[in-house]
């Protein structure tokens, strides 16, 4: 089971998360207002990040998918992922 660590090593290796900082300083590093955009997003992710940890433990206590559930839950990612590709 993935804990702490391992999501944090998750952030920290996201690329979506680089090219949106990047994406960020471009539109707001020129007029003086990235540190407040910086400071309202990592605001908004610290928040998001709690709240999002918070909901997966109380589901991953109630619920059990078992090995069976997690190989199927698995396949049905994939399938969507391969149909994604050939839209």
């Amino acid at each position: 089971m993935a804990g702490f660590c391992d999501g944090v090593v998750l952030l920290l290796l996201n690329p979506k998360a680089y090219v949106l900082m990047a994406l960020i300083y471009s539109q707001f590093g020129s007029e003086g207002r990235l540190f407040y955009v910086a400071t309202v997003f990592t605001a908004n992710n610290i928040v998001a990040f709690c709240l999002f940890a918070l909901a997966g433990e109380v589901i991953s206590s109630r619920f059990s998918a078992g090995p069976w559930g997690n190989r199927m839950l698995g396949a049905m990612l994939a399938a969507v992922a391969i149909w994604m590709l050939f839209l």
